[in-house]
């Protein structure tokens, strides 16, 4: 085999981030998607002097959260309760913009939420699942190894929001190479899944946690599900 052979051998079967998002355009926008500065980034205004919420360091929320973040083993968590008129999902986005401050140079901090609570459950799952592919891009190596899950058609089936679309997402998903952390410890809050969760979507929404578990367990990252209301899917 020539020389060239070889080399064109190598780029079929190898993968670009810049491709990757090429294939993932127009996916934020058909779904609704979480902006990657609204999961990645946001700061909310914390600094040194901001203190997290009074009420919630009193009962024991940010000790509990401060706990999950530093095991060391990667874990899965759920959060569904607080109290004193406090949501999960107020503590939630508090801890992911407070720990972006504090640890700008050792977090990695991804949080997805609900955009729209009033949508059909199989929507939200979609919009949950769009969200997670569309920031966990934006941290995949500038090369790295291509599989099927990764062909532009799977993004094309996804993004068109019919048949096939949430098989095709969980398949992208799982397809992602190692993110690159570069040391750094990596949280990710899905906040409000339980609005996916009805008769309808049981099994897609237990498909979604196994490998959001998985995904989240290769990469040593630390799972925290904030729910609205207790579910029976996510324990």
């Amino acid at each position: 085999m020539s020389f060239l052979s070889v080399k064109n051998t190598f780029r079929s079967q190898t993968m670009t981030k810049d491709k990757l998002l090429k294939s993932a355009h127009g996916l934020d926008t058909a779904l609704d998607c979480v902006t990657h500065f609204e999961s990645l980034q946001d700061r909310g205004g914390y600094d040194c002097r901001k203190q997290f919420p009074y009420e919630l360091y009193k009962k024991g929320v940010q000790k509990k959260l401060i706990g999950i973040w530093m095991a060391d083993a990667p874990s899965v968590h759920v959060l569904d309760g607080v109290g004193h008129n406090y949501s999960a999902s107020y503590a939630g986005s508090e801890f992911a913009k407070s720990l972006r401050v504090r640890n700008r140079e050792s977090a990695v901090v991804l949080r997805v939420y609900v955009k729209d609570q009033n949508e059909a459950p199989n929507v939200v799952l979609l919009q949950i699942l769009g969200s997670l592919i569309w920031s966990l891009i934006t941290l995949v190596p500038d090369e790295f190894g291509t599989s099927e899950g990764l062909r532009k058609r799977k993004f094309e089936t996804f993004i068109g929001r019919g048949p096939g679309s949430f098989d095709a997402g969980l398949e992208i998903i799982q397809s992602l190479p190692l993110l690159e952390l570069n040391g750094k410890k990596m949280l990710c809050i899905i906040d409000g899944l339980d609005h996916a969760e009805d008769e309808s979507t049981l099994s897609q929404l237990k498909q979604l946690v196994t490998i959001l578990r998985d995904v989240m367990s290769k990469n040593r990252a630390h799972l925290l599900y904030t729910l609205g209301k207790r579910s029976q899917v996510i324990r």
